[in-house]
Parts: C-alpha cells; structure tokens; sequence
C-alpha cells in the first residue's frame, strides 16, 4: 500500500498547502498569465578555459522546458543524451535561459542556423564558450526570478491586518492602492528578515499530479517489464520526496514551529552544501 502521507494527495497537490505562516493573503493575482510573466535567468560561475571537447551554450527559450531543448540538442549534434549536460530544470511557462555543455567538434553554427529556420522552436543562443569539463546538475550558482503580477486586487479582509500605522495613512487620504502597497512592503520585510515556508510547486509533479500517482503505480507493483528508464525514475521519485516535503512542511506551518530547529532534523549551513544533523546537546544550546 502507498505511504498514508502520499496515498491521499488531491490532484492539485499543493493547492492544499497552509499559507498562513505570517497571515492571511494580502492580495489576488493571476500569477504567470502569459510566458514573460515569469522570467528566470540561470547564473553559472565558471572560468571557462576556452578550449576542450565541451561546447557551452547559453539559451534563452520561451514554452520550452529543458527536456525540449536537450532533444533538439541531440537531433543537432547526432550525440547521444550522455553528451550533454545542464545544471538544472527549468519551467516551461516561462521565458528561461540556461546553460547547456555538448560534446562536440563543432561550435554553434549548427544549432544557430537550425534556430534560424522557419520551423524552429522560440530558442535563442545568447552565448557560447569552450570547456575541459562537461556541466553538471547543480553547479549554477544561482537563479534570478523576474515575476509579474496581473490583475491584482486587494483582500478586504486582510487588508488592515499587518501591524503598520493604516489609520494614519487612511487619515492623509491614501486610497485602497497605497495602503495595499504599504501592507505587501511590509509583509516582504517579514519574509526577507525571517524566510517563508518554500513548498514545491505544482511543476515538479506533473499534471494534476500525475508524477506522483505513477511514482505510486512503480513502487508498489512488481517489477516493471520492460523496466522504466532511468530519467523516469529520477522523475518519479523527485516527485514523491516532494511530495513528503511539502507534507511535513505543511503540518510544521499548522503547529506554528516550521522555523525552529528541532533535535534529530538535518540541517544546512547558509550558502554551502554542508548537511549535518542536530544533536541534543547543539539543540539545547
């Protein structure tokens, strides 16, 4: 039988979430109404050597997630899936950039002159390097996220309830506007100073959740024959440590102490990839 945490997830997965951990929602808003409302750049901080078998490529591309892009990386470069490399997913919704490293003999001529064609994929080649090492998952540095709000419209109910001086800004005329805007810099303070909740979105589970439920099928059945490939395996089970996150994350907001430490739980220290795990006695100091 299925983990009882997973077995009865609705199939809007995180719709379900508590997003209450500094109170209610300021504001509606339709949230990546079109691709260019959410922007993601990929930043990779390596010294490129400028020569050796890997050809790095920076791409930019608009309702192409990174799957799309490695197979059109393929069909270009006749090169096996093993021959390319990339740091990290990216949406497909959205108008992204990301590097790529190819091994290859050629530079990007192929690639730029296929993205020249009439029947190309909305791809951009924004830059291109030589390398010793082939890329790898995770080495990016970081993302930069530009998002953009449509259609916003204040919560009446919530809108009085952050702890700033809204009668005084009622009282010299502000409308219904400013005081929104008073409140959402405020509440970004709250979170820039102590952090939020970061659940997985509904990205990393497919379709109305669909990654999830056939991550179930494949785990709980025998042996698939013939045997599910590598890459949807990682996918599926991406998919269900998600979903376990976002569970126990959720019951951690309902009981108030989804930003405590507790003794046993595994932690990071702030810009590094060390994990270890809390003991009593650094729980207790």
């Amino acid at each position: 039988m299925p983990p009882d945490f997973l077995s009865d997830l609705p199939a809007d997965l995180p719709s379900y979430l508590p997003r209450t951990a500094w109170g209610g929602a300021l504001f509606s808003a339709r949230f990546k109404a079109e691709p260019e409302d959410f922007q993601v750049t990929e930043n990779l901080d390596i010294a490129f050597s400028g020569e050796g078998e890997h050809l790095y490529l920076r791409l930019e591309k608009t309702e192409r997630n990174t799957a799309d892009v490695l197979n059109a990386l393929k069909r270009c470069y006749k090169v096996p899936k093993q021959a390319i490399g990339f740091a990290g997913q990216k949406d497909r919704h959205a108008v992204t950039s990301q590097w790529f490293s190819v091994v290859t003999p050629d530079d990007e001529t192929p690639f730029t002159r296929w993205l020249e064609a009439e029947d190309s994929p909305p791809i951009r080649c924004l830059q291109s390097a030589r390398h010793s090492r082939k890329i790898r998952l995770g080495a990016h540095s970081s993302n930069t996220f530009v998002v953009r709000l449509k259609q916003v419209r204040a919560l009446a109910e919530n809108a009085a309830t952050e702890d700033v001086d809204n009668n005084t800004a009622a009282s010299a005329g502000a409308n219904a506007a400013s005081i929104l805007k008073h409140n959402v810099k405020h509440r970004l303070q709250i979170l820039a100073n102590k952090g939020f909740p970061n659940y997985y979105g509904p990205q990393r589970f497919g379709r109305k959740g669909a990654n999830v439920r056939n991550a179930l099928r494949w785990l709980t059945s025998a042996p698939a024959i013939p045997p599910i490939a590598r890459d949807k395996r990682s996918l599926y089970l991406s998919a269900v440590r998600s979903a376990a996150f976002n569970r126990v994350l959720s019951a951690r907001v309902q009981r108030g102490n989804w930003n405590e430490l507790r003794s046993g739980e595994l932690c990071m220290l702030n810009g590094t990839n060390s994990v270890f795990q809390l003991n009593d006695a650094e729980y207790e100091a």
